[in-house]
C-alpha cells in the first residue's frame, strides 16, 4: 500500500511575545532621538531626500535555500532636525516571497563620524505577495549607515547667490528584520543598498 507523501507542518503561530517585543524595538527606535547628536547627517539646507536602490530578503526559517526574494525600493524622507528623518517609501521583489510593500517610519542617525553616519531605522507597513492574494503588516527595523562619498556641485538659485554643493549618500541597511504582525512564517533577514539625492 503506497503512502502518502508528508506534508510540512504549518508555521507555528507568531507568539504574543514576539508581537509586544517587535512594539518596544519601535517605541525604542523612535524614542533614541531624544539622545540624538546636535551634529546630525542632515544638512539644513537639504531637507528632502530620495533614495533608490535594491534589497535582498531571506526568510529566517529557510535552511541555506539562499535568497528568497529581490527587488527594488525606493525612500523619500523630510529632516525635522540635523538628526532624525521621517521616511515613506515602496519595495517591489520577486522570488519566494517576494511582494510589493508599502511602508512609513523614521530613520535616527545620531552618530557622525565625518562622512560616515551612524543610526537606526524603524518603519511600519502593508504588503501584498504576488504569489497569493494574501495581504499582510510588517515592522522593520534595522542599523544604518550613510556615507557621503562626495557632493555635487549646483547651479546658484539666483544671480547673486553662489553655487552650492549637494552631498550624494549611499544608504546601507545593514541585516534589517522584518517581522509579519500577522502571518506566522514573515520573520525575514536581509540587506538593502541605496544611491540618494538631497534636495
Amino acid at each position: 500500500m503506497r503512502r502518502a507523501p508528508c506534508k510540512p507542518a504549518p508555521p507555528a503561530p507568531f507568539s504574543t511575545r514576539m508581537r509586544r517585543a517587535a512594539i518596544v524595538i519601535m517605541v525604542l527606535a523612535i524614542a533614541v532621538p531624544a539622545f540624538a547628536d546636535e551634529h546630525g547627517y542632515v544638512g539644513e539646507d537639504d531637507p528632502w531626500v530620495v533614495a533608490a536602490g535594491a534589497a535582498l530578503r531571506r526568510r529566517a526559517a529557510d535552511n541555506g535555500d539562499g535568497v528568497t526574494s529581490a527587488g527594488a525600493t525606493l525612500r523619500i524622507g523630510r529632516a525635522v532636525s540635523t538628526s532624525i528623518e521621517l521616511r515613506g517609501g515602496v519595495e517591489a521583489s520577486v522570488g519566494t516571497t517576494g511582494a510589493l510593500t508599502v511602508s512609513a517610519g523614521v530613520a535616527v542617525m545620531p552618530l557622525s563620524l565625518g562622512r560616515l553616519s551612524l543610526g537606526i531605522e524603524a518603519e511600519l507597513g502593508a504588503f501584498t505577495r504576488w504569489d497569493e492574494t494574501a495581504t499582510g503588516a510588517l515592522a522593520r527595523v534595522g542599523p544604518l549607515i550613510t556615507w557621503r562619498p562626495f557632493a555635487m556641485a549646483t547651479p546658484p538659485t539666483c544671480p547673486t547667490c553662489s553655487p552650492r554643493n549637494v552631498h550624494v549618500p549611499v544608504q546601507l541597511e545593514l541585516v534589517p528584520i522584518d517581522v509579519d504582525l500577522v502571518r506566522g512564517d514573515g520573520v525575514r533577514l536581509g540587506v538593502a543598498l541605496r544611491i540618494a539625492r538631497r534636495y
